[in-house]
């Protein structure tokens, strides 16, 4: 059992205690079920704590940037392993590396989101954003051009860049130049394939 967890508002995050304390019965009914919690909430200090003590049943807590390791975490608890707390412990939201080529789940056949950029470094006393999902990192150009280019190959219309501030993108080329090169593949992506982009 999988709680993909959201910090951003404060009722997301009532909600998903809720919903973990829900999971105790089924637990219980099934001692061999993995519970698992990830997603930005995994990241905050007082979460990790508050799951340590008040939620003995959860078996792993990975933050946002260890999703790449969430084969390798279900098999060690498959084999016996303790419960394991892993998030980001590098200083001032400073987060590892970005994993490429992770299996993507879309919903739509011709609208599809690609992340150009992770974290942000502006700090706004109101946003949670940056102690959560780290300081700015932006994906390679090249990354982000070949994802689209499938994208656009596999039929999709309809292509939104994503990042919390995508003006700041940088990785090695400006965020217009990753624009003009998104808009020239020649016979990649026809005239009817929009290409817009999106501050989170």
């Amino acid at each position: 059992m999988l709680v993909n967890t959201c910090a951003i508002r404060e009722h997301a995050e009532l909600k998903v205690f809720s919903k973990t304390g829900g999971l105790k019965k089924i637990k219980e009914k099934n001692p061999d079920m993995i519970v698992m919690l990830c997603g930005c909430m995994a990241q905050e200090p007082h979460v990790g704590e508050k799951i340590k003590k008040s939620y003995p049943y959860v078996d792993v807590v990975f933050g946002t940037d260890k999703n790449h390791r969430l084969p390798e975490l279900i098999l060690d608890r498959l084999s016996g392993g303790d419960r394991n707390f892993c998030v980001s412990d590098l200083p001032h939201g400073e987060f590892g590396v970005i994993c490429e080529n992770t299996p993507v789940t879309r919903r739509s056949s011709y609208k599809a989101w690609v992340s150009i950029m992770y974290g942000c470094n502006n700090y706004c006393t109101y946003c949670i954003v940056p102690y959560v999902r780290g300081r700015e990192r932006s994906r390679r150009p090249e990354d982000v051009l070949d994802e689209i280019k499938r994208l656009a190959d596999a039929g999709y219309k309809d292509i939104t860049l994503l990042g919390q501030n995508v003006n700041s993108y940088d990785g090695g080329i400006s965020f217009p130049e990753l624009l003009r090169r998104a808009s020239g593949f020649s016979g990649v992506l026809p005239e009817s394939t929009a290409i817009s982009c999106c501050a989170l």
